[in-house]
């Protein structure tokens, strides 16, 4: 049942009227059963799996809560976490991790002529596990540091874990702030309930006009990528930039909107990374949940664990954060080193910081900062390849024949492939007018600093957006149901 799909559009009309037709007090249980149902959808067996999760991190966090009010000692207590934390990554590790490795000490095995009799299985992955279990992580080591009240209510808890505008891709929200809401009585309100909706309605612009649009012109080279060289290489990757950003912020957007649309405020996942004049800021910016897991979880316990260091230490948590990133992304050795890449970016960062201050003082400040910008956006889609190859042979062809303009029947061949695949000049004219307008929009909402730009305009212009939204929708979207990117990590 994904969010761009028409069963999920009568899934959520239907849960919203119940919900708000049940008694307050009750209205959470609503949540509750949707939420697994909304899961099952995909993988009936996966909810076993979830519910272990949501079993094995509920018991431990109220054994370290009742070890901690007696003043038990402190081994007790690490003993508790390290069950939390060996299950569930254990666990992602297993179904997400398993081939992946076995894979790599098969190639080392062989190198050295050692025989090496474990086969890779066939496994699938249940569907958001990645995202539940950095959820429940998040709420446990808060526990175990003190700054979180663990969940009396095992229910309540179950809720937190699989609410489902949240559970298939994020954000990552933390117990801080969703576990209060969800024990709140919600009344309707029809500013956060339309507020809602016109979030899900641009969201779904930016994924199914935009984003699966954009599709075609990547995966027409990317999943071909020997047969082109030059001009088609470069477009189709800062098309998948475009794209990357469109399918998720507007996945983001559906979840957050819909989330609202019961009275729920998540946490924002974006905040226009692309206008980002360092690769620390870009990630200030880009998948928020996640960076400020990674910071408060990985990056800052390496940070002060390696103090003594200075900034080798921070060198060392960026270069080691970054690159579990990555692997956190997908079990492939691309997006190590697509997150590597980015780890030697914050590492340059920490380390030119003084030098950065002083030639900025030294230059136009305008001109300083669309250049900081142009080279950090141009770093970002360089990096994109490896995160968008299908291998690193693929990632290599590509990074040696982007500037190889010598074929020049490869941009013949590709447009000619474009046609092909459905990709007419009309789905052209659409694209580059739907990019502009996501650019006026978003300019609108920097300027007014808002993300909500319609909140506060005239009844007339917000339905008169509303209708061309639709209608853009219907008449220029690319349908199919194509999953969201993320939802394959």
């Amino acid at each position: 049942m994904l969010f761009n799909s028409l069963s999920f559009l009568i899934f959520l009309a239907i849960i919203f009227l119940v919900y708000y037709i049940t008694p307050q007090k009750l209205r959470w249980i609503i949540l509750l059963i949707s939420s697994f149902y909304f899961y099952m959808c995909w993988r009936v067996e996966s909810v076993l799996i979830l519910i272990f999760y949501i079993f094995i991190n509920y018991v431990v966090a109220v054994k370290i809560n009742e070890s901690t009010e007696v003043k038990e000692n402190k081994l007790k207590n690490k003993l508790y976490i390290g069950i939390s934390v060996i299950s569930s990554i254990g666990m992602l590790l297993f179904f997400k991790y398993f081939n992946f490795f076995n894979s790599a000490l098969r190639e080392l095995f062989e190198h050295f002529n050692l025989f090496y009799g474990v086969k890779n299985i066939n496994i699938i992955a249940p569907l958001g596990i990645s995202f539940y279990t950095f959820k429940t992580l998040s709420y446990v080591i808060d526990v175990y540091r003190g700054i979180q009240k663990p969940e009396k209510n095992i229910a309540y808890f179950a809720l937190y874990v699989s609410f489902f505008p949240q559970i298939l891709a994020g954000p990552i929200d933390r117990a801080s702030n969703l576990l209060p809401q969800l024990h709140e009585k919600h009344s309707f309100d029809y500013d956060l309930v339309t507020e809602g909706f016109r979030r899900i309605l641009w969201g779904a612009f930016k994924k199914i006009v935009i984003a699966d649009r954009l599709a075609l012109i990547v995966n027409q080279v990317y999943n071909h990528s020997h047969n082109y060289s030059g001009l088609p290489l470069i477009i189709a990757t800062y098309s998948y930039a475009l794209q990357l950003y469109c399918d998720f912020s507007g996945y983001s957007d559906m979840a957050i909107g819909t989330a609202r649309v019961f009275g729920i405020k998540s946490i924002e996942n974006f905040n226009y990374p692309y206008i980002s004049q360092t690769i620390s800021e870009f990630w200030r910016r880009w998948h928020m949940s996640l960076s400020n897991w990674f910071n408060d979880y990985v990056y800052m316990p390496i940070v002060f664990s390696k103090k003594e260091l200075g900034k080798i230490a921070v060198v060392i948590a960026a270069i080691v954060t970054f690159s579990l990133s990555g692997l956190w992304h997908g079990a492939a050795w691309t997006y190590v080193i697509w997150g590597t890449m980015h780890g030697i970016g914050v590492s340059f960062d920490a380390l030119t910081k003084k030098q950065h201050k002083k030639l900025k003082k030294k230059c136009n400040k305008h001109i300083f900062k669309y250049v900081s910008i142009f080279i950090t956006f141009n770093f970002v889609c360089f990096s994109f390849i490896f995160f968008r190859a299908n291998s690193i042979q693929d990632a290599v062809y590509i990074v040696k024949n982007l500037f190889n303009f010598g074929n020049k029947s490869s941009i013949l061949a590709y447009s000619t492939n474009l046609i092909k695949s459905g990709f007419t000049r009309i789905d052209m004219i659409n694209a580059v007018i739907s990019i502009i307008v996501l650019q006026i929009v978003e300019l609108l909402e920097r300027r007014e600093k808002k993300v909500d730009i319609l909140k506060r305009k005239p009844l007339v212009l917000r339905w008169a957006s509303y209708y061309i939204l639709i209608l853009w929708i219907i008449f220029f979207g690319v349908f199919g149901a194509r999953e969201f990117i993320y939802f394959q990590f």
